[in-house]
């Protein structure tokens, strides 16, 4: 029966039956120095960082723990364009922010740096094949995969080559510590030096690829794979900490907060895991396939989902971060296959409807609709009061207040 919705369905498991645990020690140490700042003005605690800077988001879910939260005002009232850029592609790797410059990646396999404030484009960079996922920025340094099998490292400011390294890339990168974590198309997680591109380790999965940008938080790497599994990875060592089977491919990124991972599995179900052990806390089913990664902010898990059925449409649900029981659903036109953005104030999401929708973070009430001209698989991003998002239509859309 084709699955027409999202089900208002929880199940908590006490215990860790699906859980199996393996080799290796989740170390104690935390993603940084303490308590303080990054120097993208990302906040970080002993749980790494947990949120965006107000006028950054310069990696996949805005953190290397792929939570999507920014701790900015976007726009909630009404909405305006405030630029538009032609990149002669589709674009469906989500755009970053950082240091006043925007860089995205299109279907031509051209790496674009914009100004975040006009549109106007800084350097180009071409690269043999599509350009699927976000790239990551980190101390003037820009790193992103290429369907041509290489996973680059460009000079932010002038787009210069620095190393590239073939790995046959099927993710985005996360860059932390001076690490870049990375899933490939033939079914292993890479770890490259971020100076030299040199691989230090590489973990094997038994599926055939690991599309989902890693979240890395507390010396753990945490990925979804072909294999059905959500792997932890000792970040240090490549060594395998603890697995998670779903019943099928695992294609949304985890997100990590608050110590629990959070992710969609193609057998229709939201996991919440104990990110030390991999226990099952509770899971979600929906009617539909939650295959984006999950946004969480205070006590909430943020959803999209798209459906078989005949309409296609999709749903933004909110789920109770404890307890994984619904606050609120909202319907979409068609499926949302990208992950969620989060502010305080507003969820933004796109979707095949060729829109993206901003909704009351505590009612779900729809607030506006912004239309591009054709689907939105392209996580958004907010930085500076603005929400930043690529479109099937070959265009990028810098969107603000009205």
């Amino acid at each position: 029966m084709a699955r027409t919705g999202c089900r208002r369905t929880v199940l908590k498991i006490a215990g860790a039956a699906w859980t199996v645990g393996l080799a290796g020690c989740l170390g104690a140490g935390s993603t940084g120095d303490g308590a303080g700042t990054t120097g993208d003005g990302t906040s970080e605690s002993e749980t790494g960082p947990t949120a965006a800077g107000d006028a950054s988001w310069p990696t996949f879910g805005g953190t290397a723990a792929n939570a999507g939260y920014a701790a900015t005002e976007g726009p909630v009232e009404s909405v305006a364009e405030r630029w538009r850029l032609e990149t002669g592609a589709a674009v469906r790797g989500g755009p970053v922010v950082a240091d006043g410059a925007v860089y995205v990646g299109n279907d031509a396999g051209i790496l674009s740096a914009l100004d975040a404030g006009t549109g106007e484009t800084t350097w180009r960079f071409e690269t043999g094949e599509a350009i699927r996922h976000s790239p990551s920025v980190t101390e003037g340094t820009v790193y992103v995969g290429s369907d041509d099998g290489f996973v680059y490292a460009l000079d932010a400011a002038t787009g210069a080559e620095r190393w590239r390294n073939e790995v046959v890339p099927d993710s985005g990168p996360t860059v932390v510590e001076g690490t870049v974590y990375v899933g490939g198309d033939w079914s292993s997680v890479y770890a490259l030096e971020a100076e030299t591109g040199e691989e230090r380790w590489r973990f094997e999965t038994d599926g055939e690829y690991v599309h989902t940008t890693p979240a890395v938080v507390d010396d753990t790497v945490y990925v979804g794979s072909a294999d059905g599994a959500i792997h932890a990875i000792d970040a240090r060592s490549g060594e395998a900490d603890w697995q998670f089977g779903t019943d099928e491919t695992v294609r949304g990124s985890p997100a990590v907060a608050d110590g629990t991972v959070y992710a969609g599995s193609g057998d229709g179900f939201v996991y919440a895991l104990e990110a030390s052990t991999g226990e099952e806390r509770w899971r979600f089913e929906t009617d539909g396939y939650p295959n984006t990664t999950p946004a969480v902010h205070d006590d909430t898990v943020f959803v999209g989902c798209g459906t078989e059925s005949t309409d296609r449409r999709g749903d933004l649900i909110a789920l109770d971060a404890a307890t994984g029981d619904v606050r609120w659903e909202f319907r979409v036109e068609e499926q949302v296959r990208t992950g969620p953005a989060v502010t305080d104030d507003a969820v933004y999401v796109g979707s095949d409807d060729g829109a993206v929708h901003a909704v009351d973070v505590e009612s779900g009430e729809h607030r506006w609709r912004f239309p591009t001209t054709d689907a939105i698989v392209s996580s958004p991003a907010v930085a500076g009061g603005a929400v930043f998002v690529g479109s099937d239509d070959r265009r990028v859309y810098a969107i603000g207040e009205r």
